[in-house]
């Protein structure tokens, strides 16, 4: 078994890192995304969060070195955790770190369906947006500690009216509620990213069911012209009847589709259901 990475300090992460790398030959691969954690406040900080459930079903979405893995297998009251790394070299060396209650599977892990009540990630940024929706249409997932660019952060935590605020942002704020944890520096990864990066929390609120996929449906329609007034928008799209619709829907005339709240998009995508219109 290959030894514990240690949570003494950066450095000595840092130094089990590079050691691990050279003795398994491993060049990480841009492509994938791949920088590894080598702060350990970010790991202890998530073993923080997950200490406060019972009998976890756990699923990880990229081992990397298996740095975090090796402590997720390992928490106190897991049932079982199930870890997807598509690196088989990766998992590999993940294989030698996981505890008797894991499992490893060498996959991409968007391919498969997930069976676990908590999810975690260093999530690479090429599937950063797919993922998220996994997540939110993944019912028996009620937990999410999701690391991501500090820019993808900003897009998850946006308010109406602000640059980054978008469907994305709508879908995962009505399913979950959304709490901003520790940022971390470029320092925190090797190889040593661009930008800063942030773990967010995501605990389940409700179900997608039927209703939230007529929110996206909606948002599918009118996020194409974001920065237009909402009236405009449902002119080009329903004709003279886009004036009752945004009356009965309760919105002001002169508010652009990008200052809609969620509760008006909720209003406006059970009109829209009612009519026909999607």
């Amino acid at each position: 078994m290959t030894k514990p990475p240690p949570l003494t300090s950066r450095r000595d992460l840092y130094k089990w890192t590079i050691e691990i790398i050279r003795e398994h030959r491993i060049k990480p691969r841009r492509k994938l995304g791949q920088n590894f954690i080598i702060e350990p406040q970010l790991i202890k900080t998530i073993l923080n969060v997950l200490a406060k459930y019972k009998t976890v079903k756990l699923l990880e979405l990229g081992t990397g070195l298996g740095t975090l893995s090796y402590y997720l297998s390992r928490f106190h009251d897991l049932v079982y955790s199930i870890h997807f790394e598509v690196d088989e070299k990766l998992c590999d060396l993940t294989n030698t770190l996981l505890s008797m209650k894991a499992l490893l599977v060498c996959s991409d892990g968007l391919i498969h369906s997930w069976y676990a009540d908590i999810f975690v990630s260093n999530l690479p940024y090429y599937i950063t947006s797919d993922t998220l929706v996994k997540i939110a249409k993944s019912n028996d997932i009620k937990t999410a500690l999701i690391i991501v660019q500090k820019d993808v952060a900003n897009r998850i935590l946006a308010k109406p009216g602000t640059r980054e605020y978008g469907r994305l942002t709508i879908l995962l704020n009505l399913l979950f509620e959304i709490i901003p944890s520790i940022v971390i520096d470029p320092g925190g990864f090797w190889p040593r990213p661009k930008v800063y990066s942030q773990l967010i929390i995501m605990r389940r609120l409700k179900d997608y069911d039927e209703d939230v996929k007529y929110v996206e449906e909606t948002t599918r329609l009118l996020f194409n012209m974001r920065r237009k007034k909402v009236i405009k928008v449902l002119r080009h799209l329903f004709g003279e009847e886009a004036y009752s619709i945004i009356q009965e829907a309760l919105i002001n005339q002169d508010k652009r589709v990008y200052e809609l709240s969620l509760g008006e998009v909720q209003r406006l995508s059970k009109i829209l259901k009612k009519r026909g219109f999607i």
